[in-house]
């Protein structure tokens, strides 16, 4: 089964280059193990979503961004968990 989204409890908009976030796991794990996360991001008016880092084993992620976001531009982020 799949497991239950996590809720992200942070994120750092301090650093126009960094991204840092942090989350609780969702209300289920889905009857196993979560093994990992994927972390993953899209500017509000674009479709297509871009995976930052899939293979995350901690409740929080912190990376230099490679992409330049400008002063107005919105993004979405998504964390999401996997099960063995």
């Amino acid at each position: 089964m799949i497991p239950g989204a996590p809720v992200i409890t942070r994120t750092n908009k301090e650093d126009r280059n960094a991204i840092s976030i942090t989350w609780v796991d969702g209300p289920s794990d889905g009857g196993s193990i979560i093994t990992n996360y994927i972390v993953s991001y899209k500017k509000v008016s674009d479709a297509q979503v871009t995976i930052i880092d899939e293979n995350i084993q901690e409740r929080k992620f912190t990376k230099q961004v490679d992409f330049n976001p400008n002063l107005g531009d919105e993004y979405i982020f998504y964390v999401v968990a996997v099960n063995e």
